[in-house]
């Protein structure tokens, strides 16, 4: 719901004003309702804070800070249930200054010290500074919701809620990291990185502590995936009692305080469950909750009408955010500046212009579905591994699979080449992870394909690093191989969360819009519930059917006649269908041509050549074409990231304006009380709604 930011010169000195300036002035978007500034460690440290507010008695300024002022915080996120944890606290002897909650987390470090995010619940990203010990702690939610990056510039120590304010900065070289695309490739990368060079992102669920001469991240949580689980020996009516408990009060917490909210609503049964729920409960407080979905006009992969009839069955208000192929030309580029990520996809340039649509109408939150899939097994590549292993075995339960995976092809077969791969080349893909698993195949895949898609100069001297490193890098393999087959896939899943759909589809889309998302699926009790599921409830183990127990959790909620449709690779339209446009073609031109390809540096311009002559040539129709156009998508993304905040952005950083309010122009203002003790100068900078930083 915020922006934040810091600079910290470990060695002591003052730390530059004019550069925290510059790094909050690059993500104004994040807090168009405010924002201040606080000067800790004598000077050496300034933190910055963007405000998007909810509730009126929430605190209006940051940094905040516990009774001595011995610890401080900038935070941006949600805390649920923070009204039980500060009457927790406030039994124990600790005073509050605000009604917000985010000060929950100041006095929960004070008292529990390295064990205070196990009582967090919610989608955050923060910094403590802790005078006591003269350490910054950096910390990121359990699925990485809400981002943080950090760099090193200059002899300080940078952090900001969005990569593009770290290149802000006066004499920060942008350039791209070859180890992001490398990772890239499989839909995984290495969460600590970030496209761009000497930027990197604290991990999710993991806390980094910086210290005067060391810097360490450890995580605070994993996948509580358990070996002996009560649930083994629950039926399907036990746990899918468990799962509608916890998803309804997910949903409700993200209710709570009556916060202006819409719903993000496809045609899939997760944000269907979401939408109903919402409604549900808005209802029984007299109100309507709207619903928000991207249409393509005549489009067969518009799910807006499909939503629209969904939203209708549960009493909804209900608006289709129209995209055009000329929309999303014009919108591409500023999209990928607001993403900072490479995707192959123009589902994000919709979902921002869906998230701006939402804001325009007075609306500050939006509900969504994600994290589903990846709790409860949704993807068909976890159906294929199911039915692969069941190949693999003897007598019923092969017969089982075999006659399952002819249906799973033919009903997949829209998905087939990117979600799951047909063929025999599961039969060799048990190396890393011990069983057929189809992030393996996809890595072989890509190591394969790598050599001839990237530039020599680019990947220099990589030849150890692909994306089959990359598996093993990221992951603790003997780890993994403790867990069971379907476990080590949702971990693997979770990677991809946080690294790519995240990145690419949620916070920095909905902030584009200054807008906060919500994922109710990712809510501490909807993890633990779905991790302590065992695969035959989440995937049946007859007929395959993925998310089984979400299914029959909200049987009754799920509208008659809904049905989903498979899973496909199209979410919005093609690069091909855009090139149908003029100013589409001229944009795939563009970004596609010669003269980029060479300035970029990244991509081999021979394959780049052949790839777009088969891509040209190739019937606009069927799987081939759709591998063709997403390895396109891949070119023309990464090359729009270059351009606008590599190349391009250089310009216009040497161009940034930088307005200089005074202090009593703000009505946001509210300072922090004066101490006794000297542990920080009281000093606070401010800034009007127009956005600027003085």
């Amino acid at each position: 719901m915020c922006g934040i930011g810091g600079i910290w010169k470990r060695g002591g000195g003052s730390a530059d004003h004019g550069e925290l300036r510059r790094l909050m002035s690059a993500i104004a978007h994040r807090g168009p309702e405010g924002a201040a500034f606080g000067r800790l460690d004598g000077g050496s440290l300034l933190v910055g804070f963007l405000r998007l507010g909810f509730t009126a008695g929430g605190v209006c300024q940051q940094p905040l800070y516990n009774e001595d002022e011995s610890i401080a915080l900038v935070y941006n996120g949600e805390i649920y249930d923070f009204e039980a944890l500060r009457s927790r606290l406030t039994r124990a002897g600790h005073v509050f200054r605000t009604t917000s909650d985010s000060e929950v987390i100041v006095h929960l470090f004070e008292e529990h010290g390295d064990a205070f995010l196990q009582h967090l619940n919610g989608e955050f990203a923060f910094a403590i500074w802790d005078a006591r010990r003269s350490e910054l702690v950096l910390v990121r939610d359990r699925f990485g919701v809400k981002p943080l990056f950090y760099a090193w510039h200059r002899g300080a120590f940078v952090f900001a809620s969005e990569a593009k304010a770290i290149l802000a900065l006066e004499g920060f070289s942008a350039q791209l990291d070859p180890l992001h695309f490398t990772g890239a490739g499989v839909g995984l990368v290495e969460t600590s990185r970030t496209p761009f060079l000497g930027i990197h992102t604290v991990r999710p669920g993991h806390l980094m502590r910086v210290g005067r001469s060391s810097v360490r991240e450890e995580p605070y949580f994993e996948l509580p995936f358990v070996e002996s689980r009560v649930s083994e020996k629950w039926s399907m009516e036990d746990a899918a009692r468990a799962v509608r408990s916890a998803v309804t009060n997910a949903v409700a917490r993200r209710l709570d305080g009556d916060p202006p909210l819409a719903v993000s609503l496809s045609s899939g049964i997760d944000s269907t469950i979401v939408a109903g729920l919402a409604a549900e409960n808005a209802n029984r407080r007299g109100r309507r909750i709207t619903a928000f979905s991207v249409g393509y006009t005549g489009a067969a992969y518009d799910e807006s009408t499909a939503a629209e009839r969904t939203a209708s069955a549960f009493g909804m208000n209900f608006e289709r955010v129209v995209c055009t192929h000329d929309q999303l030309a014009d919108d591409f580029l500023d999209a990928t500046h607001s993403i900072e990520c490479t995707t192959n996809s123009l589902s994000a340039t919709a979902r921002i212009r869906l998230a701006k649509s939402v804001r325009a109408r007075g609306l500050k939150a939006l509900m969504s579905g994600e994290g589903s899939d990846e709790l409860f097994g949704g993807y068909p590549y976890f159906g294929a591994e199911a039915i692969q292993r069941g190949l693999l075995a003897a007598g019923e339960k092969r017969r089982i699979a075999e006659r399952a995976w002819d249906v799973f092809q033919q009903q997949e077969s829209a998905s087939r080449g990117i979600f799951w791969e047909g063929g025999k080349a599961w039969r060799s893909a048990n190396t890393l992870f011990g069983f057929p698993s189809a992030y393996e195949i996809r890595a072989r895949s890509v190591d394969r394909a790598s050599s001839l898609l990237f530039a020599r100069g680019f990947l220099g001297s990589m030849a150890d690093v692909s994306p089959l490193t990359t598996l093993r890098r990221e992951f603790d393999l003997a780890r993994m191989r403790g867990l069971t087959p379907f476990d080590q896939t949702r971990t693997i899943a979770r990677g991809m969360l946080g690294g790519v759909i995240i990145p690419g589809l949620g916070d920095r889309v909905e902030m584009a819009g200054s807008l906060e998302g919500r994922v109710p699926y990712l809510d501490v009790d909807v993890i633990n519930v779905a991790c302590s599921l065992p695969e035959r409830l989440c995937i049946d183990p007859v007929t395959f059917t993925r998310k089984a127990v979400l299914r029959r959790a909200f049987a009754d909620l799920i509208p008659r006649g809904f049905a989903p449709p498979a899973k496909t690779t199209l979410m919005a339209p093609s690069f091909a269908d855009l090139a149908r446009t003029k100013r589409g073609r001229e944009l795939v031109e563009f970004l596609a041509g010669d003269a980029v390809v060479k300035r970029a540096g990244v991509f081999n311009p021979t394959f780049v050549r052949l790839l777009r002559a088969a891509w040209t040539l190739f019937p606009r129709s069927g799987r081939r074409h759709a591998q063709l156009d997403l390895a396109m998508g891949f070119v023309i993304c990464t090359h729009a990231l270059h351009h606008v905040l590599v190349e391009d952005g250089l310009k216009k950083r040497s161009q940034m304006g930088l307005l200089a309010l005074s202090e009593d122009r703000s009505p946001l203002l509210m300072r922090a009380p004066q101490s006794t003790q000297s542990r920080r100068e009281p000093i606070v900078y401010a800034v009007a709604q127009s956005g600027g930083v003085s």
